[in-house]
This record gives structure tokens, C-alpha cells and sequence, in this order.
């Protein structure tokens, strides 16, 4: 081969070179690396549950629907051929099935969390919990499992500042005793409280929620003055510079007044009275989850006996416009159930969520019934159930309350918000629980006809994505 046509092969050589060179700088540059979490994302096992209709609260009733479960929490929900399930999903085929958010109970007594429910006594004892007395038993643990309840709130008793809230959520039964810990998900989830009518209670609650107050102003006060700047130490003089000699004053004539005598200006700076730096408010610890309270850093729950006993609380509302707890009201059905429909007005005026058990009530010595949640949400009043019994029998019982109220009107719609996402709101936690929604906790309840349908069966209860209880498997 010539010279010429050797170069002129080097040449093209090099310039195809060049341009594979510029081509990869330039791929290298458009194509970003794709995120670990991205590429975690894609790989994590995801369940598609497929369902003859979904009851989501939030979004409305979804037919043909499939649920996305990832790492115990949802991950998306839709109808079925619209919704993208990812390829590597494992599937989960209940098409027969309807599926709902499992209940969430916002005053629990069981586990032995309390022998009864007390409004009576005023103390401040808002730092205990009652993990310490908790005891559950291998039933007690099954009961819970298949009752239908995803989430409950199990509450200190007594008057005054009760104490702590504990959340608990149901667990798949093993045999022995089961381990607190795994029933356990938060021991400070929010406050109790409960108030009895007397002028002793009323003026406990006032005093507590008036230091509790001054509290929050005084650490406010403190955060704003801040720490007193520290004093420079005095430069030294020059060895040089010496002071002038003070020249003898002239001794005053008789009858003058002697003239007063100047102190030098250091003297005088350390004789004026320096100002005491800020001091920061002492905690009580026991009073601390009610300041928690006044600043919305804690929800918080009022137990009163009925309407009677609201009209009292209304002075503790009023004292202080950032305490709105929750008010349960507590009314046996032997006295003719709750009966917060007779201060309806007060409630809606407070802006405050009502807690009440499913029951209709009547007027003593009236047979006339009064279905009290209907008539508190047509006003406005946000309403979340509780079982009329607290105890753990109270949950076997509470699906078959929540259908006599729609026997007497209320919309089911309603009647299941009140038994899922307004209680989850009350406890804080309707970010976590209580709807079928991207991002919840994956707790819900499989049924085989409507949730509230009076010949509707509970067949299967998943907790954070896992199966705890099902009928079609159980062994009995």
C-alpha cells in the first residue's frame, strides 16, 4: 500500500474514533444513573389484591378493584384494566369479595387496660401509659384478630388528666401467651382525659389548662430574650497613659454645704444593678401532654357522661380556643342513650368531634327513638363511633350496632366513615389508617357481601398487608 493511501486510512481511522469518543461523552451525559431507591422500588414484592368491589372512604366505591400492597403499606388503588400492576407482583384473587378498612376503636378498656371506665376523681397523670397493665390472653388475642377491627386506642381510666392513649393493632394468634410488643405500635398516641360535672372538676380543669398556658408563654418569652450576651473583659490600659492626679478640693467655708464627691465611671457600672438573664420554665411532666395539647402536637379526648355534663365543659372550651379535644360521651342505653342530639348547637358552635357508641336514643318516658348520629352530622358535627362496651366482647357486637342505625336511616356511607376514618383522625393518625389509600397502612376487611348488609359475613382481616385471620382457612 502507497504512502498516500496509508495516511489517508490512518485519518479515517482516527476520525471514527474521535467520534465514538464524543458519542459515549455525549450518551454518558443524557442517560442520569438510575436512583438505588428507584431500583429498590421496582424490585420490593408487591401484592395485587383482587376484588369484586372496594369501599375506599376517601375516593368512593371502586367495582372490579385491585389494591397495591408493598412493604405493609398501599401502594396504589383502582379499577382493574386501568390501573398498571407491575409484572413481578404476586396476585391475591378474591373477586368475590368486597373489601373495606378494617374498623378503628377509639376507646378500648380490654387487655386490662381498665376494669370499667371512671369519670370520677381530678389528678394530672398525663405522663402514664398503660402498657405496664396490659395482659392479654391466647383468646383474647383471637377474638381480636377476627373482629373486624384493624386499630385500637386502649385508654386509661379515671377523672382529671387521665393519662397516656395506647395503640394497638391485632396480630395473627399463636399458641402461648402473646408477646405485648407485637400488639404494641405507639404508647403516647394521644390524651385522655375525663371530666365529671362539679365545681371541683371544672376548677382543676381551668387551673390545670391556665398553667399549662402560662407554660407555653413563658418558654415563648424565654426562646424570644434568649441568653444574656456575655460581658467583654475590660481592654488594659496603656502602661503609659497615667491618670491625672486628682488636685485637693477646697475645704468648703463655714455655712457651704461640703460638695458631693464624684466616684470614678467603673465604679459607678459596677454599683447599677445588672438585669437577671431569663430563666427557662420549669416541665411538669405529668401537665406536659395537655401543653402538648394547647400547641396540636397531641390530639386529645374529653369523656363526659352526656349533655348535661357538656354544658359544663363548655367553660373549659371557651378558657382557651386551642383546647378541642374530641368529646366522648359515655351515656348507657339504660338512661336513654347518648343523648348529645340536646346540645347539638354547643357542639357544632365548639367545633369538636363527637365519640359515641352506634345506638339510637329516645327521651325518658318516650318510646319515640332518635337516631342522635344522624341528626349531629346533618349539622355538621363530625361523628366516630365507639362500641358500646369497651371491653373485648364489645367488638364482636359493633358491626351488628352500626346496622341497626341504618336500619333507622343513616346512610352506610357514613355510619362506616364514622367506624374507620373519623376515629382514625380523632387518635391523629387518619395520614396512616382508617381509608384505602396510597400511602395508608395496608389494614383492611374482606367480606362477602356489603360491609353493613345485615346477612354480610367477615372472611378474612389483613394487617399491614398480611393475612391474621381468615374463615376459608381457620382451622376450628
Amino acid at each position: 500500500m502507497t504512502r498516500p493511501v496509508m495516511d489517508s486510512v490512518s485519518d479515517s481511522l482516527r476520525a471514527l474514533a474521535l467520534t465514538l469518543i464524543l458519542a459515549t461523552l455525549v450518551f454518558a451525559q443524557e442517560t442520569p444513573e438510575p436512583a438505588a431507591g428507584d431500583d429498590a422500588a421496582a424490585k420490593a414484592p408487591v401484592v395485587a389484591w383482587h376484588v369484586k368491589r372496594a369501599h375506599t372512604i376517601t375516593g368512593g366505591v371502586i367495582d372490579a378493584a385491585v389494591i397495591l400492597v408493598s412493604n405493609g403499606k398501599i401502594t396504589a388503588v383502582g379499577k382493574e384494566g386501568v390501573l398498571e400492576v407491575p409484572t413481578h407482583a404476586t396476585h391475591e384473587e378474591r373477586r368475590s369479595l368486597t373489601v373495606a378498612p378494617g374498623f378503628v376503636h377509639p376507646a378500648a378498656l380490654f387487655f386490662g387496660a381498665g376494669e370499667r371506665f371512671d369519670l370520677s376523681g381530678s389528678a394530672a397523670k398525663g405522663d402514664e401509659t398503660v402498657r405496664g397493665k396490659l395482659d392479654p390472653q391466647e383468646a383474647d388475642v383471637k377474638k381480636f384478630a377476627r373482629s373486624g377491627f384493624t386499630t385500637v386506642a386502649l385508654m386509661p381510666t379515671g377523672g382529671g388528666v387521665s393519662g397516656m392513649v395506647t395503640i394497638a393493632k391485632p396480630v395473627k394468634p399463636v399458641a402461648g401467651l402473646p408477646e405485648i410488643g407485637s400488639l404494641i405500635r405507639d404508647d403516647k398516641a394521644a390524651l385522655a382525659m375525663a371530666f365529671e360535672p362539679g365545681t371541683a372538676t371544672r376548677d382543676f380543669f381551668l387551673k390545670s389548662i391556665e398553667k399549662a398556658r402560662k407554660y407555653i408563654t413563658d418558654l415563648e418569652a424565654f426562646k424570644k430574650g434568649g441568653k444574656p450576651a456575655e460581658a467583654k473583659p475590660a481592654e488594659p490600659k496603656s502602661a503609659e497613659a497615667k491618670p491625672a492626679e486628682a488636685k485637693p478640693a477646697d475645704a468648703p467655708k463655714e455655712g457651704e454645704a461640703k460638695p458631693e464627691e464624684k466616684k470614678p465611671e467603673g465604679e459607678k457600672k459596677a454599683e447599677e444593678k445588672k438585669p437577671e438573664p431569663p430563666k427557662e420554665p420549669q416541665k411538669d411532666p405529668k401537665l406536659q401532654p395537655l401543653v402538648d395539647a394547647l400547641e396540636a402536637k397531641l390530639p386529645g379526648v374529653l369523656f363526659i357522661s352526656g349533655a348535661a355534663a357538656f354544658l359544663h365543659t363548655e367553660a373549659l372550651l371557651a378558657a382557651d380556643a386551642s383546647f378541642r379535644p374530641a368529646v366522648a360521651f359515655t351515656g348507657a342505653a339504660f338512661r336513654g342513650g347518648p343523648d348529645a342530639w340536646r346540645v347539638v348547637a354547643g357542639l357544632k358552635k365548639a367545633g369538636v368531634t363527637v365519640l359515641m357508641p352506634p345506638q339510637m336514643s329516645n327521651v325518658p318516658f318516650i318510646a319515640t327513638l332518635r337516631s342522635t348520629a344522624a341528626i349531629l352530622l346533618d349539622a355538621g358535627v363530625p361523628v366516630a363511633f365507639m362500641p358500646e362496651a369497651r371491653e373485648l366482647e364489645g367488638l364482636e357486637r359493633f358491626r351488628g350496632e352500626l346496622l341497626q342505625l341504618v336500619r333507622h336511616g343513616l346512610h352506610p356511607d357514613d355510619a362506616l366513615r364514622a367506624a374507620t376514618l373519623t376515629p382514625a383522625e380523632v387518635l391523629g393518625l387518619g395520614q396512616r389508617t382508617g381509608s384505602l389509600e396510597q400511602g395508608r397502612d395496608a389494614d383492611f376487611v374482606l367480606y362477602d357481601g356489603e360491609p353493613l348488609a345485615p346477612t354480610t359475613k367477615l372472611i378474612a382481616v389483613v394487617v399491614d398487608g398480611a393475612v391474621i385471620h381468615d374463615a376459608t382457612k381457620e382451622d376450628r
